[in-house]
This record gives C-alpha cells, structure tokens and sequence, in this order.
C-alpha cells in the first residue's frame, strides 16, 4: 500500500478479516496458507499469534491491521488518496461485531 501511495496512485483497495479477537487485517485470503504457509484460519487466531507472522518469500512483510493503514494516511499529503474497504465477513463474524 506505502508503495502504491508513493507511485501516485489515487486509489487503494483491499480486503480486510477479523481475528479471532476483533482485530481487523487487511489480508485477501480467509486462511494463512497461501501467503504465511500456515494451515490456521484468521478468525481461529489471536492478534497476538498473527502479529509474529510474516509472509514467506523473499521480502516478508507482516499482517497489517486497518490500523496501521488508517496511521499511515493519516500522514501530510495523503489526504486526498481513496481507500475501498472489502469486508469480508461471515455470520459467525458479524456476531463478533455486535458484542463489541
């Protein structure tokens, strides 16, 4: 997302998943195996757990949250950039939400 911002872009999109404890990442997948190569689903796991992972490849990057993306556009100059929210979020979820 920084880097897209830094090339101009006038827009983002992204997906975003609830853990297990209500915290919100910003990640296309429901499960962890594609891009973290492990077999857990984001709404099983704990923030906590989630933030030690990174990405397997060659630059591995950690799970954002909607937090840190909303921390970075907060920043001067990044005013006027477009963000779509993609809620993935199922009727198990939704229940989560509503307790809150």
């Amino acid at each position: 997302m920084r880097k897209a911002a830094e090339a101009g872009t006038h827009a983002l999109e992204t997906d975003i998943h609830l853990s297990k404890d209500g915290v919100v990442v910003l990640t296309h997948d429901p499960t962890l195996k594609r891009c973290y190569g492990k077999p857990e689903k984001i709404i099983d796991c704990e923030w906590e757990y989630l933030s030690t992972l990174r990405t397997i490849g060659e630059n591995p990057q950690p799970m954002p949250r909607l937090l840190d993306l909303l921390e970075y556009l907060a920043n001067p100059g990044l005013e006027e950039l477009w963000v779509l929210l993609d809620i993935k979020v199922s009727v198990l979820q939704s229940s989560l939400l509503h307790r809150r």
